[in-house]
């Protein structure tokens, strides 16, 4: 949760990037949880949705790639 929720207020699911401080919105543009969110709009909407689906995969791959061996490995040491 403590990763969750600045990625959470720092995406688009709240607001549109283009109403944000430019700082604000060039991390929104790389944050995960907005390409999930401009993904789900684009399937419900009926939009343009390749880039935004295969950002969401990306990162899903990235971030399994990177945490799954650190449980891994915790999980190897408490047993």
């Amino acid at each position: 949760m403590l990763v969750l929720m600045p990625l959470q207020f720092g995406s688009s699911i709240f607001a549109p990037p283009t109403s944000m401080p430019g700082w604000l919105e060039t991390f929104t543009d790389y944050n995960p949880l907005s390409n999930l969110a401009d993904a789900a709009r684009s399937l419900v909407n009926g939009g343009p949705l390749a880039h935004s689906v295969w950002m969401t995969l990306g990162w899903s791959v990235l971030i399994t790639v990177v945490t799954a061996p650190i449980a891994v490995a915790k999980f190897r040491k408490k047993t």
